[in-house]
């Protein structure tokens, strides 16, 4: 008997669902906690805190994709993705290039947060488990660049989150294929 979680050709397996859902909750509190950190104010403990969740969130984040990336590479070399050939080539490639646009922001998001603030020389405490160091003595120019480069990132990945969604309702009540249905 086989143990190993299944893809069907119509949804996903059950650890492929819990990683896409577990990140995406774990990115709404990412951004939730960024933008709510504004209602108090500047200087205050529970900004502070609020930051400091942010970014050990981050941090929980940019660990977690590697096994993402790790079982679609899996799933993907034993054929075990969803059938995508009934699908037209511009949406497979839009697809194909939407996965590539996530991976490399899910990247490039927290390792940006992470050097705007460490070369602004402050670590980075993650729960109490572990700290990222700074780096250097501070470039506080460089820090601001970097929190400019990550915030402009992350307007870009909220406007591909909403692109995904929009796609998912689309095939849904447009298409009326099983597209959404697969991560259901």
């Amino acid at each position: 008997m086989n143990s190993t979680p299944r893809t069907t050709p119509n949804r996903y397996d059950p650890l492929t669902r819990l990683l896409h859902w577990g990140m995406f909750f774990l990115l709404l509190a990412v951004c939730a906690l960024v933008e709510l950190h504004e209602i108090f104010p500047k200087g205050s403990s529970g900004r502070t805190a609020m930051m400091a969740l942010h970014m050990s969130l981050g941090v929980i984040a940019l660990i977690m994709v590697l096994p993402r990336l790790g079982w679609r590479v899996v799933q993907a070399l034993r054929g075990a993705l969803p059938d995508e050939s009934a699908m037209p080539g511009w949406q497979r490639l839009a697809s194909k290039a939407m996965y590539l646009a996530f991976y490399l922001l899910l990247l490039a998001l927290p390792v940006s947060g992470y050097l705007g603030v460490a070369l602004d020389a402050r670590s980075v405490d993650v729960f109490g488990l572990f700290t990222l160091p700074p780096i250097g003595a501070g470039d506080h120019n460089l820090a601001h660049d970097l929190k400019e480069v990550h915030e402009t990132l992350a307007n870009v990945f909220i406007a591909l989150v909403g692109l995904h969604f929009a796609a998912a309702l689309w095939h849904h009540f447009g298409l009326r294929d099983d597209v959404l249905l697969r991560m259901k």
